[in-house]
């Protein structure tokens, strides 16, 4: 059976909470570094892993209605989404 690519869960953050989506088919080239769909600012944000990953939690079970939204929100985000631009050998961004 095919893994899922989407990871829907919570990021439990104080004032900054917000269900996350992550993503198998994003990378940031970074292994310190994670890209998470934050709903609450309709954005693919990247994030530090080592910060972030304890602040993670699946959605719960009468959490789960989300995921349609999310997933949807998501999609909308990701098809206009471009990761950061890399700095080649010399630091010139391409």
């Amino acid at each position: 059976m095919k893994a899922n690519p989407l990871w829907f869960g919570f990021l439990e953050a104080g004032t900054k909470s917000s269900p996350v989506v992550r993503s198998a088919r994003l990378s940031t080239g970074n292994p310190k570094t994670i890209y998470l769909f934050n709903f609450n600012r309709n954005n693919i944000i990247e994030y530090d892993h080592n910060i972030v990953e304890v602040k993670l939690r699946e959605l719960d079970a009468d959490e789960k209605e989300t995921v349609k939204i999310l997933k949807l929100a998501f999609n909308k985000v990701f098809k206009e989404f471009k990761p950061r631009e890399k700095p080649d050998y010399f630091g010139n961004i391409s």
